[in-house]
């Protein structure tokens, strides 16, 4: 199943942030919502590391802040859920991509890749459905 549209995310969001007894502004709530793609496991784990407050993590629009987000371990856990829910051949085809050599995916890999909503087209071109999919998979060895 991939990524939720941006209303059934929003409503995911506010769901998790009720369990949480945590409220969040509405632009905080657009950038975590476009930073997860709509991914409620990822919405989930973005949330959990806000609420956690590490010390390490900028203030909320300061330079690097969804980066270092993205690098907290609710939310690495959640991506490598989905990486290794993968075969190994899409696996590959998403490692190729993020290393800029989308152009040497099989074609039924990629199709497999855009139909889970791990790839997307935006504007004519290909991209991760979401920055912090990629900043993992850009990551990975």
């Amino acid at each position: 199943m991939g990524p939720y549209n941006w209303a059934e995310a929003l409503r995911i969001f506010e769901q998790v942030e009720g369990r949480r007894q945590n409220s969040l502004t509405g632009e905080q709530r657009e950038r975590l919502l476009e930073a997860s793609g709509g991914h409620a496991g990822i919405i989930q784990a973005l949330l959990t590391a806000l609420v956690d407050k590490s010390p390490s993590l900028p203030a909320f629009g300061q330079p690097g802040w969804i980066e270092t987000l993205g690098r907290q371990p609710a939310v690495t856990e959640e991506c490598r859920k989905i990486f290794e829910g993968l075969g190994q051949d899409e696996q590959e085809g998403l490692r190729a991509f993020g290393r800029g050599e989308g152009a040497s995916i099989p074609p039924t890999i990629e199709k497999s890749l855009f139909t889970k909503g791990l790839l997307k087209r935006e504007s004519g071109d290909a991209r991760f459905f979401c920055r912090i999919f990629e900043q993992y998979i850009k990551g990975l060895r």
